[in-house]
């Protein structure tokens, strides 16, 4: 999720582009994405103005704009970490395919870790409502968030066609597709998620991707 896409896969934050001067704490990054989280579970995004976001986290606006060209830059950046979609994020779930032997099943794994948080079942109506309207933050989403941790993870796919793993003609996006949509679904409709679960969507995808007698 190393070649270059790979390390910029889930793109940095608005808040990582600095510009020259002394750095900023990063604890002070977090009080007021998290500050902005809590105010886009509560009531939206006309809740989570700059004035609100800057009360509730206890930091000037003036703190919030050095960090932030924008409202919509920070909301995008608070998002990114409801979905787990900062660069470390990233890279967890490639050391986790790894660690398993698979990409399919380290995104099955994580993805399973990420319908089961607390912070992301807040936050994921207001996401589904911005990228189902088609927003100018959900288009941003899509394209800085989603994406690019789609790329990572399909230049790994492409790795094990490489190596013989995957069918050559296996469409990666499409195994990403039924891993991702599989799970997300069992979430949404209340039924069990476990380990066992992600893993058992894991071999079934990747069973029908795998080389047959005739690869």
């Amino acid at each position: 999720m190393t070649s270059d896409v790979g390390s910029r896969a889930g793109g940095p934050s608005i808040a990582d582009k600095r510009r020259p001067g002394r750095p900023r704490p990063p604890a002070t990054d977090q009080v007021i994405l998290r500050a902005t989280i809590e105010l886009l579970i509560a009531g939206g995004l006309n809740a989570a103005t700059v004035d609100a976001i800057a009360r509730r986290s206890g930091c000037a606006k003036t703190t919030i704009y050095r960090r932030w060209p924008s409202r919509d830059a920070l909301i995008l950046d608070a998002f990114r970490m409801a979905v787990r979609g900062t660069d470390e994020d990233v890279r967890t779930t490639q050391a986790l395919g790894a660690e398993l032997g698979s990409t399919v099943q380290g995104s099955a794994r994580n993805l399973l870790r990420l319908v089961t948080s607390p912070l992301f079942r807040a936050a994921f109506p207001t996401i589904a409502r911005e990228l189902l309207a088609d927003t100018s933050l959900g288009e941003r989403f899509r394209a800085e968030v989603f994406q690019p941790i789609r790329a990572a993870l399909r230049e790994r796919l492409l790795e094990e066609v490489e190596r013989g793993e995957l069918r050559a003609d296996v469409d990666p996006d499409l195994v990403l597709d039924l891993v991702n949509g599989a799970i997300l679904y069992r979430a949404l409709l209340g039924e069990p998620l476990d380990e066992r679960t992600a893993d058992a969507v894991a071999d079934l995808v990747s069973a029908g991707a795998a080389p047959g007698p005739s690869s």
